[in-house]
């Protein structure tokens, strides 16, 4: 029992360390707050205009070349688009610039800009909890145990 005892006792310090990676983990995970996600919301969205209105996100740049995610209900008729960035600069985009995703409601474009604007940091979807409130800059939604 003794020798049990001291082998438990050995690996203590390889069980404690593990724990305090676990927690460290879940600190780093932390959600932010209202106060922290409102000013970087303001920074990357954007406003769309055209035969409708509505707002996206800046998710990509590559160069000057801007990528946004909106949703497909804004940008799927014909024509020519307005997207007004957070300083107020507004840059058009033609509607066969744009990649809609098949059975769902979203759609990308772009446009280029010599400017410096903020994009979304992308999240890892591994990291949702089941049963967890989740913000997206524009939707608020509730993860349940559904397989998706």
């Amino acid at each position: 029992m003794g020798e049990e005892i001291m082998r438990f006792a050995g690996g203590l310090p390889a069980v404690l360390f593990g724990t305090a990676i676990v927690v460290v983990h879940l600190q780093i995970a932390t959600a932010l707050k209202p106060t922290e996600i409102s000013p970087i919301a303001q920074k990357i969205t954007v406003r769309i205009d055209g035969t409708g209105t509505g707002s996206g996100v800046i998710i990509e740049r590559q160069g000057n070349t801007y990528t946004i995610l909106t949703n497909w209900h804004v940008v799927q008729f014909e024509g020519s688009y307005t997207v007004q960035t957070p300083d107020g600069k507004q840059y058009t985009f033609n509607s066969s610039q744009v990649q809609s995703f098949l059975g769902v409601d979203l759609a990308t474009f772009q446009f280029t800009s010599n400017q410096n604007y903020s994009v979304a940091e992308k999240g890892n979807s591994e990291n949702l909890v089941t049963g967890a409130l989740n913000i997206v800059p524009w939707k608020t939604f509730f993860i349940s145990s559904a397989n998706f």
